[in-house]
């Protein structure tokens, strides 16, 4: 569908042209799809499954599995994911997924993030609210040890943190800049913007052509029936 951006991005715009319109159901073990899940908009992300996982999710107070929807085989078990259900399984609400994740890092999507910081991530985000907060309190600060020293006894004491992170985040300030973009998905992307939803119904489906296509996109588990 597009040579210039990833899928992530094509399903992250088409679940923004029409979650005012539809029910929006993201399908997708990628956890990267956890900042489009809305409950305002009732976008929810499903993520296949084992059984045990399944129930252990069921099991939690804030996660939901969605046993009364027909699904297909390959989705017997599987998570839903709500906006409740995205805080308590990261720590922060779906907006927030990215801000995490430049922090974080993840080494599937090679998003370096600010090394040394992880554990702190979710605290921090929680208390400025967003990402560029946390380097908002630092800047706050003027350069000034005496200053940076309250604000890491600070988080410290009111975050529960161990250490203080202030100096990994000034020292990995561009990594944490760049990791922010890498981990945002785009919602503008032209080739969805145009795409039709309605004029494009699946029709007579080559059910064989497209098993041949997942297979040769090492997608194993998705098999359709004629």
């Amino acid at each position: 569908m597009s040579d210039t951006y990833e899928a992530d991005d094509l399903a992250g715009t088409l679940a923004g042209k029409y979650r005012e319109s539809m029910t929006v159901r993201l399908v997708s073990k990628d956890r990267d799809y956890l900042q489009l899940v809305s409950n305002e908009y009732d976008v929810r992300l499903w993520v296949p499954a084992s059984e045990k996982d399944a129930e252990d999710a069921r099991k939690g107070a804030s996660l939901y599995t969605g046993d009364s929807f027909t699904v297909p085989d390959f989705m017997k078990h599987f998570i839903e994911y709500t906006d409740q259900a995205v805080y308590a399984d990261k720590g922060v609400y779906p907006g927030n997924i990215p801000d995490l994740k430049a922090i974080e890092g993840d080494s599937s999507d090679n998003i370096p993030g600010v090394k040394g910081v992880s554990s702190a991530a979710a605290p921090l985000i929680g208390d400025t609210e967003e990402w560029k907060g946390i380097y908002e309190a630092i800047d706050s600060c003027g350069g000034d040890a005496k200053q940076e020293k309250e604000l890491a006894d600070f988080w410290k004491t009111a975050l529960s943190i161990s250490r203080s992170p202030v100096n990994a985040l000034k020292r990995d300030r561009e990594m944490a800049f760049l990791s922010l973009d890498l981990a945002t998905i785009r919602t503008y992307c032209d080739e969805a913007l145009d795409f039709n939803l309605e004029a494009s119904p699946v029709k007579d489906a080559d059910f064989k052509k497209l098993n041949g296509k997942l297979l040769d996109l090492g997608i194993k588990n998705a098999r359709f029936e004629e």
